[in-house]
């Protein structure tokens, strides 16, 4: 199955992709520290990029420093990449009731949005951790974003999925 890159609509969103072919992805390497021209890495897979990413470094006497910041990029790619909803609950076991709430940050990693509730009928902090996703996703859905990253505290609600 063939996935069209949401965010140029010009390449199949594969890691290679993502994090080295694409024009942001592009200017980024360039534009940094070790100025990396990413448009002539080979490879058609995100292991033999990394292969050549290691090589090409492999005998200067900073390698680790080098590797340490094609590291660092890589995460700060994925980041940038995706608008961020962070969601979190609360729960008041004796009163029975919770509250929630997200933010939403941009690609960019700037404050966009927030919104919250609280006094909530909860019968437990998962169902508090729930409703502050559910609140997250609807305000998605509502604002028209197709590409998202939610992030969460709430193992427990992670291993009901």
């Amino acid at each position: 199955m063939s996935i069209v890159c949401p965010h140029c609509g010009d390449a199949e969103e594969r890691e290679e992709h993502v994090f080295f072919h694409y024009q942001y992805a592009r200017v980024f390497w360039f534009g940094s520290s070790i100025q990396l021209d990413s448009s002539l890495i080979p490879g058609d897979n995100f292991i033999e990029v990394w292969k050549w990413i290691a090589n090409k470094y492999e005998e200067e006497q900073d390698q680790d420093k080098l590797m340490w910041w094609v590291v660092c990029g890589l995460w700060r790619l994925w980041k940038c990449r995706n608008r961020q909803f962070n969601n979190d609950g609360a729960w008041i076991k004796k009163k029975g009731l919770g509250g929630f709430g997200w933010v939403e940050r941009d690609l960019a990693g700037i404050f966009r949005a927030t919104n919250g509730v609280g006094n909530v009928a909860c019968e437990s902090s998962l169902m508090a951790e729930a409703e502050a996703l559910r609140a997250a996703l609807i305000s998605v859905v509502e604002r028209g974003f197709d590409v998202i990253l939610v992030e969460t505290d709430s193992k427990d609600m992670l291993s009901q999925t």
